[in-house]
């Protein structure tokens, strides 16, 4: 099944907590689709890793870590499904 909409928006959305990301939506994409979602989400890190944040501003600190844990652990799950899948990256 091809990604519905933009492979970025997807890696933003999952940044944000808005779509769960686990080995069973993984079954649905196809292994280029895999490795389009896992440049997007590289990506979407580095982006999110970059953005200015004032030190001085606790939940700003909180809220960039918290995407940057959400993305890790998306890009951890998908590089060991396809790991196991050995669909390389």
């Amino acid at each position: 099944m091809p990604i519905e909409g933009s492979p970025k928006k997807l890696a933003e959305d999952i940044s944000n907590g808005l779509v769960s990301f686990n080995k069973a939506v993984f079954r649905k994409y196809t292994p280029v689709d895999l490795k389009i979602i896992y440049s997007n989400l590289q990506s979407v890190l580095r982006e999110t890793r970059a953005e200015f944040v004032d030190q001085k501003n606790f939940e700003e600190i909180k809220q960039k870590n918290i995407k940057m844990q959400k993305l890790n652990t998306a890009i951890m799950v998908l590089s060991n499904y396809c790991k196991v899948q050995r669909i390389p990256l």
